[in-house]
This record gives structure tokens, sequence and C-alpha cells, in this order.
């Protein structure tokens, strides 16, 4: 690997053997280094792949960052990857600018709430468990005393980058779940307990359910009609939900659930209930 441009100590341009632009990220790797020199691949614990539509911001970027910056991003992304969670590449520019807006504003003395905070540390906690685990890490360093509003954006640029989706997705998932938790402790007369496990399992499920709806991928067939029916009279509460939740998917998110999906939520409401 031909280097190509050496931004910090730590991070470098090159050109692989293959041909590919990339960035190399490892303690010391750009020390006493020069473009045309030969990259000491060795010390590269993050390589980056960059595509010709990112390039220039990418390479751009890391030219003028603090480096601290990228090194605080890189092990929270380092401790995200130990918890399970698999992060695009791109989520270490979006962080790092982040992380150096969040600490210049709190040197600015303006403080950002996070309004999406609590529904975070609900439907995400592992994402959330790393948020809190990187302001530590912020304020360790930093000499900063960043709050757990940070904890949540933190979480929400992993959850951007575990699952592929921008900031609006995000949002809008986050509120397609709260509405859905919403509608059945209206509907069964219940308040959930966040801290169950079955709770968060009842949760993935309605992420799931929430992308065939922001996708619009409608699929409805004869073969769930009786199913249907079996739920509606196996709980009175089931035929009050789905009328609920009908109206209330329609009005917020202009999409007609079909029997299918009403038949997948209610059974994981079923079981839910029986626990």
């Amino acid at each position: 690997m031909i280097i190509s441009r050496v931004f910090n100590n730590n991070a470098i341009a090159v050109l692989t053997d293959d041909d590919l632009d990339a960035v190399l990220i490892g303690s010391g790797i750009g020390f006493g280094k020069k473009a045309g020199e030969q990259a000491d691949a060795g010390r590269a614990e993050k390589i980056y792949y960059i595509q010709s539509d990112m390039q220039t911001k990418f390479l751009k970027f890391l030219g003028n960052v603090d480096e601290t910056y990228l090194d605080i991003t890189d092990e929270i992304l380092k401790h995200a990857s130990e918890r399970g969670l698999k992060i695009a590449p791109q989520v270490i520019v979006a962080l790092t600018e982040h992380i150096s807006f969040a600490v210049q504003r709190y040197h600015d003395g303006v403080h950002l709430p996070n309004l999406m905070l609590s529904e975070i540390q609900a439907y995400y906690p592992k994402e959330y468990e790393v948020g809190v685990w990187g302001v530590d890490l912020i304020n360790r360093t930093m000499h900063e005393s960043l709050d757990k509003d940070e904890a949540g954006y933190i979480a929400m640029h992993i959850i951007n980058g575990a699952e592929n989706m921008d900031v609006k997705h995000t949002v809008e998932t986050l509120e397609f779940v709260k509405g859905t938790i919403s509608c059945i402790e209206q509907s069964y007369s219940i308040k959930i307990d966040m801290n169950r496990f079955e709770t968060q399992r009842l949760i993935t499920h309605l992420k799931f359910l929430s992308q065939r709806v922001f996708l619009s991928k409608t699929l409805d067939t004869d073969t769930t009609k009786d199913m249907y029916q079996f739920l509606i009279e196996k709980h009175a509460e089931h035929s009050r939900f789905a009328d609920l939740y009908r109206e209330y998917i329609k009005e917020r998110f202009g999409y007609n659930l079909s029997e299918q999906e009403l038949v997948y939520i209610l059974i994981h409401i079923t079981k839910f209930l029986s626990k």
C-alpha cells in the first residue's frame, strides 16, 4: 500500500495493491510518514474503503478534524462492535462531526435536549449503553461534562449505522414503536414495563413491522383471513386494538395495514400477554 496523504499520526490515505482508495486508522501509523512511502499496514487497526461518491467529503473531513475526536469515535465504534453491533464505515464521519460539535456547544453554554431520549433508552438499550460509554470516554478524554442527552445522540448515530438508516428514518421508527406501545396499553388497559425481556422482544418485532410500513411493502393473502378471525374471537381486546391501530398507522404514516400485518402483530401481542 502506497501512502497518498498523511492526515495525522493516526490516519493516512493509501492506494491499495488493488488500486482502491482507502483510509487506514491505527496508533502511530502516520508518524514520520510522507506521501509516496510504503504504508505500515501492520499498524492498521481499521481500514475504510472510500467509495467515489463520498471520497472528497471523507478525505477533506479527515484532513481538518482534530485527531482526538477521530480517536474517540474509533474507540466508540470498537465498543459497539464488541457489543455485537455491526456499523457501516460511513458512520465515522457523522459521529466524529457530532462529537466535535457537541463539545463546542458545551463550551458555548448551549444545551440541546434530546426529545427522543426516553424512547431510545427503552427501545435501543444496547445502542444507548454504547452512547453512555461514549460520553464517559469523551468526558474523561476531553475533561468535559456532557450528559445523557448526548449519550442518546451517540446512540442514534449507532442505530443509523447499524441499521443503515438516516436520522429521519430512525426518528420515525422510534415514533412508530412508541405509538404502537401506546395503542397496546390503551386497548388492553395495561401499563407495559419497558425493562421486561418480553417487552424488548416485542419491540424487536415492531421494528421489523415498521420497515414494511416505511417501505410500503403490502402483502395480503387469503391464508391469513382465518387466522385473523381466530385471533379476534380469542381476545375481545384484539378487535379494539386492530381498529385503533389501523387508524393510528393510517393517520400518522399514511399506510393501510393489511390483515396479514395485523395477524403478525396480534400473534406477538398474544405471546406478550401470555407471559
